[in-house]
C-alpha cells in the first residue's frame, strides 16, 4: 500500500516537472536549471511502447494534429518531431521521438493554435542530444557529419504549419541533406593522339573538396563548413566514414572508345561558394587512371560553367547532378589541377533527386 502511495507521487511530481520544461514561455525558469540537473528527469517521464517515445506534458499538450509524410527511397528508422509557437520567437511547445518508425503518420499532441512542424528522420542525435532545443531557431546549431551518414538511411527533414485542434491533418515532405553526383557514363576518344587506340585502366571516381557538415536546417544556398578530401583522396579522411562509398567507387573494366555506363552514384553536403578560395573550395568529381602504364587525373568542377555564367552554380540539397564524360586526351598530373576545355567533353544533367526531369548544361 506504501508502495502504491510512493509511486503515484512520484508519478504526479515527474509530470509536474514534465510541465515545467515544456512550458516554453518560462525562459527564466529554465535558464536556472543545469543540463546536468534537467536530463535525467526530462526523458524519466517518456511514455514507451512499440511504436516509440512521447515527450509531452499531458497537462497543455491537449489537442492532436495527424501528421503525414512524403519521402523519396531511402530507408526509416528514427522520427524526431516538434511543433513550435508560431509567433516571432517560435518558442517550443512540444517534442515527441519514434525510434522504430516505418513512415506512417504519426499523431503529435501539442497546445492549441498555428503551430510550426519540424521533422528529422534518420537524424545523428539520441533523445538527450535534441534536449537544448527551445525555439526554431535553435535548431540552426544541430550539424549532421556526412561520416555518419547511411546510403540507405539518409537524414531528412521536412518543415511546415499547422493548426492543431482543428482536425486537419499536416503533411510533411521529408527531404534529405545530401544531394547527389552521379557518374552515368563514361568513353575514351582518343582520335588523333599518339596513343590511339588505348584504354583507361584501373579506374576510381571520387569527390574532392568535400563539404562534410551541414546544419540541419540548411536550404538553398549552403557554404562548405568543413572539408574533406581537399585536394585530393585522403585515407586519413576516408577512413572515418561509416560507408566509404559515398565518396569513392571503383570501376572494374578498363574504360575505352565504347561508352561504359557505371552509373555511379557519389553523395555529399551542399556547397555553393560563389567564389573559389582556400577556406572554399569547389566540390569536384575527379576521375583517376592510368594510360600506357602512367596515372591521370581528369577533375571537374561539379555544377560550375567554365565562364562562370551559369545560374544556381555549385551543389544543392536533394538535386542530382547526372554527368555524361567523353576522356579527349591524357590528363592532370594531380587531382586539382583544372582540365583544359579540349581535354574533356562533358553533359551534365540537374534533376530533383529520384525524378525524371531535369534540364542540360554543355561544356
Amino acid at each position: 500500500m506504501k508502495t502504491d502511495r510512493m509511486n503515484r507521487n512520484r508519478k504526479m511530481s515527474l509530470l509536474n516537472f514534465s510541465d515545467l520544461i515544456f512550458n516554453t514561455h518560462s525562459p527564466s525558469i529554465l535558464d536556472k536549471l543545469t543540463m546536468i540537473t534537467l536530463l535525467p528527469v526530462l526523458f524519466s517521464c517518456v511514455k514507451t511502447d512499440d511504436i516509440g517515445s512521447w515527450n509531452v506534458s499531458p497537462k497543455s499538450r491537449e489537442y492532436e494534429t495527424d501528421v503525414c509524410f512524403t519521402k523519396g527511397e531511402t530507408g526509416l528508422k528514427t522520427l524526431d518531431l516538434f511543433t513550435f509557437e508560431a509567433g516571432p520567437l517560435a518558442h517550443l511547445d512540444a517534442y515527441m521521438r519514434t525510434d522504430r518508425w516505418d513512415g506512417d503518420a504519426v499523431t503529435m499532441m501539442s497546445g492549441q493554435g498555428e503551430k510550426i512542424l519540424f521533422a528529422c528522420a534518420n537524424g545523428q542525435c539520441d533523445r538527450y542530444d535534441w534536449a537544448a532545443i527551445s525555439s526554431v531557431s535553435s535548431l540552426d546549431g544541430i550539424h549532421a557529419d556526412l561520416e555518419k551518414e547511411r546510403r540507405h538511411e539518409l537524414l531528412m527533414t521536412a518543415t511546415g504549419r499547422t493548426m492543431a485542434g482543428n482536425g486537419k491533418p499536416c503533411c510533411l515532405e521529408l527531404r534529405p541533406l545530401t544531394c547527389e553526383v552521379r557518374l552515368r557514363s563514361i568513353r575514351c576518344d582518343f582520335t588523333g593522339r599518339p596513343y590511339q587506340g588505348e584504354k583507361l585502366k584501373d579506374v576510381s571516381v571520387y569527390l574532392t573538396n568535400v563539404n562534410a557538415q551541414c546544419s540541419i536546417t540548411a536550404d538553398g544556398m549552403t557554404m562548405p563548413t568543413r572539408i574533406v578530401n581537399q585536394g585530393g583522396l585522403s585515407e586519413e579522411d576516408m577512413d572515418a566514414f561509416r560507408e566509404p562509398g559515398l565518396l569513392y567507387r571503383k570501376i572494374d573494366e578498363d574504360i575505352g572508345d565504347i561508352a561504359t555506363r557505371p552509373d555511379i552514384s557519389l553523395l555529399c553536403y551542399p556547397n555553393a561558394s560563389e567564389e573559389e578560395s582556400p577556406g572554399s573550395p569547389f566540390t569536384r568529381l575527379v576521375i583517376e587512371g592510368t594510360v600506357e602504364g602512367e596515372t591521370y587525373w581528369w577533375p571537374v568542377d561539379i555544377n560550375r560553367s567554365r565562364d562562370g555564367s551559369g545560374t544556381e552554380e555549385g551543389l544543392y540539397r536533394n538535386c542530382s547532378y547526372v554527368y555524361d564524360i567523353v576522356i579527349r586526351r591524357k590528363g592532370s598530373d594531380d587531382p586539382d589541377t583544372a582540365l583544359k576545355i579540349e581535354d574533356i567533353e562533358i553533359e551534365m544533367k540537374v534533376l530533383p533527386w529520384k525524378e525524371k526531369d531535369g534540364y542540360s548544361v554543355g561544356f
